[in-house]
């Protein structure tokens, strides 16, 4: 999955529908952490969204640009 914060967060909200094409350059970041039951080690990576541009729309937001015409 992929994280996005404040205006870049704010932005693809507001502009885009479920099904729209998002090209995204993300950060890789990686989130280690001890388990706090069994003190084992946890490794887990988050894909931060630095920015990002719009491609094809999908269904829902074509339907909707359709029925303002």
């Amino acid at each position: 999955y992929f994280v996005a914060f404040g205006k870049i967060a704010e932005t693809i909200a507001s502009n885009s529908l479920k099904g729209d094409q998002l090209f995204l350059e993300a950060q890789v970041r990686a989130n280690n952490w001890a388990d706090e039951d069994t003190g084992e080690m946890r490794y887990g990576y988050s894909n931060i969204v630095e920015n990002f541009k719009l491609g094809s729309p999908g269904k829902l937001k074509r339907d909707e640009l359709a029925s303002r015409e």
